[in-house]
């Protein structure tokens, strides 16, 4: 990170993801000069959530997050994590907020009183009309998901409209249930955010409409026109076409374009923790665009970030969205769309695995994965410690002698340690690259983010798998909130002095290339013919570990 002077203005990017809220700033030539963040499980551990989420064991799949957890994080980081000087030199903030995740509010957020916290006022329990925010790796909504589906005539024809088929964690089907089995609570809801329109709404007081991107990821949005679409809403309340009005109405009218300033701070912000009055607000999107809003890219580049889930995507000039993956809306691209696949069990299942075989440590685990060959003398592993997007099954399945073709590949109970350390990497990257070929892509390169990207194991299978080479963009390790620090410089200076600059030559201008991280192997093992089995196997997963 470099100096910066006491007097020149900052922009603020924040990043609230499923573990934690992170802050990147930068100064006016876009270097980063603070980062920082508050852990959901560590910093505020009396909301007994893990992994930034609390399991309801009474009800089959239902994953939720104290809407607090992120009210109280948002506060700790003003109060507590960045320095008051760094405060008040803000000028713009924008960021992301987990996908999917949403926020059922009872009234507007406006008058604050900044003699108070802000979670003691939030707390008071007439602002939120539900407590517990629905998030991305709920599974519980299936049945909301079958109705939407058969409400627009399948799953092909709801992909066609909103970018993606009836997905369980997708905001449109989990306002569905609650529109089902909380009725109350529902009828009595003015507004309902994404999680990246509830910071923003926080910051300025006032309720602020979802973004494109962020609003793709719901079942609800037409991503051609940009507007709900009637037959979607009518889907999601039984039919009804006024109770489809009214639910138009909570999600607010019109969604917002990622170059939009939707206010300044609020009172509360500048009298309790020294903002400035004419800092500005701009469109937050969700993780995932913002984590591609951040990137420079080349065609045929795709990216993979490795995070709590992980994730693919990339940029597409058009789209003919299908049942498998997701389309969405581009975050900064208004003409352009974004595809992407999803897996739920990322970086939670490495360390478990890494927990169980390898003592906690990764290098322990790259010794092991260094003992086994690729390919795994056959063995071959799907782990889904909690339900799968990519595909849909649940549970843990080991196969032997998967690649001999005079026998039948061997369900067991268990592999021996490095076995099963090679088991879950190779299933989890081959899984990738089989996916992205049913939907199309032929990358050319990969750029590889998040935490786990920073291990040399798991980028060379990269390499060996995709049979391209590997880069790290240069971002450093919070690319969600260098992203909306990105997007709040831009904005604001646009706003400011218009000019003919475009987003992309903004990034070009302070991005290192690209580091490469690892090559093919001269001697690349055969994984097309392993992806085959995998392929075989991975239908078998999908019928016995069926929910």
């Amino acid at each position: 990170m470099m100096e910066s002077t006491g007097t020149e203005p900052l922009y603020l990017g924040l990043d609230l993801s499923t573990q934690q809220l992170k802050a990147t700033i930068i100064d006016s030539s876009l270097r980063i000069v603070h980062e920082s963040s508050v852990h959901f499980d560590n910093d505020l551990p009396n909301y007994g959530t893990k992994g930034g989420a609390i399991q309801n064991p009474e009800v089959t799949g239902e994953v939720t997050t104290p809407t607090l957890v992120w009210v109280e994080a948002l506060e700790v980081l003003f109060a507590h994590r960045i320095p008051p000087d760094l405060v008040a030199r803000l000028v713009a903030i924008s960021g992301d907020g987990q996908q999917h995740g949403s926020v059922f509010w009872a009234r507007e957020p406006k008058d604050l009183d900044p003699g108070m916290s802000l979670v003691n006022q939030l707390s008071e329990g007439k602002y939120f009309s539900i407590l517990e925010s629905p998030i991305w790796m709920d599974s519980s909504t299936r049945a909301e998901c079958d109705a939407l589906e058969a409400h627009v005539g399948g799953a092909q024809a709801l992909a066609s409209i909103t970018g993606s088929a009836g997905y369980e964690r997708f905001t449109g089907n989990q306002i569905a249930k609650v529109f089902r089995t909380q009725r109350e609570a529902y009828d009595k809801t003015t507004r309902i955010s994404l999680v990246s329109s509830f910071v923003p709404s926080l910051l300025v007081g006032k309720f602020v409409d979802i973004d494109t991107s962020d609003g793709s990821g719901m079942n609800i949005l037409n991503i051609r026109t940009k507007k709900w679409d009637a037959s979607c809403l009518e889907g999601l309340v039984g039919g009804d076409k006024a109770e489809a009005k009214a639910l138009e109405h909570k999600l607010g009218e019109k969604v917002s374009e990622w170059d939009e300033v939707v206010g300044k701070v609020s009172t509360f912000w500048v009298q309790r923790f020294g903002l400035s009055p004419d800092c500005a607000v701009t469109t937050f999107t969700g993780d995932n665009p913002a984590t591609l809003s951040s990137l420079v890219t080349k065609p045929g580049d795709v990216v993979v970030s490795l995070g709590t889930s992980d994730t693919l995507f990339l940029t597409l000039d058009e789209c003919s969205p299908s049942p498998e993956g997701h389309v969405l809306c581009h975050p900064v691209i208004k003409s352009g769309f974004m595809a992407m696949l999803v897996y739920k069990n990322g970086s939670l299942t490495r360390e478990y695995i890494r927990d169980q075989c390898a003592h906690s440590s990764w290098t322990v685990l790259g010794k092991l994965l260094a003992s086994t060959p690729p390919l795994n003398n056959g063995n071959i592993g799907f782990y889904f410690h909690v339900p799968e997007i990519t595909p849909r099954a649940n549970g843990i399945f080991r196969f032997r002698n998967a690649l001999d073709v005079t026998k039948e590949p061997e369900l067991v109970d268990k592999f021996d340690d490095a076995t099963e350390a090679r088991a879950l990497l190779e299933s989890q990257v081959v899984s990738m690259w089989l996916h992205a070929k049913k939907i199309g892509l032929s990358p050319q390169r990969v750029l590889l983010t998040g935490g786990a990207s920073a291990n040399p194991d798991i980028q060379k299978m990269f390499a060996d798998v995709f049979n391209v080479k590997v880069y790290r963009p240069t971002i450093g390790s919070n690319a969600g909130s260098l992203g909306g620090a990105y997007r709040a410089a831009f904005v604001y200076r646009q706003a400011a002095t218009p000019t003919d600059l475009t987003y992309e030559e903004m990034l070009e201008s302070v991005t290192e290339p690209a580091e490469l991280l690892a090559s093919p192997s001269a001697d690349r093992p055969a994984y097309e013919q392993f992806a085959q089995v995998y392929s075989k196997l991975e239908q078998k997963v999908v019928e016995l570990g069926a929910f």
